[in-house]
């Protein structure tokens, strides 16, 4: 083709003719971005799921332990029923009042074992491997003090001078049946062993395993409610003492010249119940109640944790609050409102 001519279609001269680009690697780039991509996802997803599994394995242990075992101690029921110290938020403590329903705790394990103890010989075959009928006996009697105990604990509250009378007419009792004993010549105690022995107080394993699971059960919803409804919360680095009620904060106490005392209106849910008493937050002199908080479980270990937060009041520059505000604005602003 010469000079000045228009190439054709047809032409085979390859100077005028269009070169194929090499979108292979471009292609690959995205493939390896779009799997990048997906991996990271999946990572990311596979650990929420773990977390998330996790989570819900915990809380389930954290309910269910509550049903068979509400003791509250560490690893076992102390964040449901007594209090919580949240490493994750600022060390907030956060602990809560609970009802007389409590008194039955005690009620509920005892129960569970003894059930636990009777099904077993239920559904063991073999008398060899069978629990003697003797400590099955024992184990129906302790059931019985034990729900006897928490009835007369959840209808009495035995202060000082009412437990101190309870102890002393319990003593002279005793001294005097043993003192009878040994002048009458006359054994008391051992007949009324033999009259006990012969009490039939079979329980087999449906009456403890039921009354159980109904206080258990509803010990769990307690707890729950309590949670929800009253719950007090104070940060390690804060100035108030919040109660909370479904998420809303409708009483808040401030630091500052504020004193904590413990107190056990009785002492027999003082030693049954694991220091279940209650706490005053009153004025620096201790004479003016600013508030009673009931139904709290270690009682004096919750004081004293929020004895030594108050200890301290956090102080912020003026320039923090108010968005920011200086002194002579603030001054300004209070004396429009005048």
């Amino acid at each position: 083709m010469s000079d000045g001519q228009i190439p054709l279609a047809g032409d085979s001269d390859g100077q005028g003719s269009l070169q194929p680009t090499d979108v292979g690697s471009e292609d690959e780039g995205l493939w390896d971005g779009i799997t990048d991509g997906a991996g990271k996802a999946a990572t990311y997803t596979g650990g929420k799921m773990k977390k998330m599994f996790s989570t819900v394995v915990k809380n389930f242990y954290r309910y269910l332990i509550v049903v068979f075992l509400p003791i509250p101690v560490k690893f076992l029921a102390r964040k449901q029923l007594a209090f919580v110290v949240d490493k994750t938020d600022s060390n907030r403590l956060e602990f809560f009042s609970q009802p007389n329903l409590v008194t039955a705790i005690h009620v509920i394990w005892v129960g569970w074992l003894v059930g636990a103890c009777a099904l077993y010989n239920h559904l063991q075959t073999n008398e060899n491997y069978q629990l003697t009928q003797s400590v099955i006996h024992g184990l129906e009697w302790a059931w019985i003090v034990v729900l006897c105990l928490t009835i007369l604990v959840m209808g009495i509250q035995f202060g000082r001078v009412a437990a101190g009378f309870l102890l002393t007419s319990i003593v002279i009792l005793i001294l005097s049946v043993l003192l009878y004993e040994q002048m009458g010549e006359v054994e008391i105690l051992n007949q009324a062993q033999g009259v006990l022995e012969k009490v039939d107080v079979e329980l087999g394993w449906g009456v403890p395993i039921i009354v159980s699971l109904v206080l258990g059960v509803t010990m769990l919803l307690s707890s729950i409610w309590q949670q929800l409804d009253d719950r007090w919360t104070v940060a390690q680095q804060g100035n108030f003492l919040e109660h909370e009620n479904f998420q809303q904060k409708d009483r808040t106490i401030q630091k500052g010249a504020k004193t904590f005392i413990h107190s056990w209106p009785c002492l027999l849910r003082r030693f049954l119940l694991f220091g279940f008493g209650e706490i005053e937050v009153r004025d620096s002199r201790g004479q003016t109640a600013i508030e009673r908080i009931e139904g709290v479980f270690w009682a004096k270990g919750v004081s004293e944790r929020l004895k030594s937060r108050f200890e301290s009041t956090d102080v912020r520059g003026m320039g923090d609050i108010q968005g920011g505000m200086s002194v002579d604005e603030l001054i300004e602003e209070e004396e429009e409102e005048i």
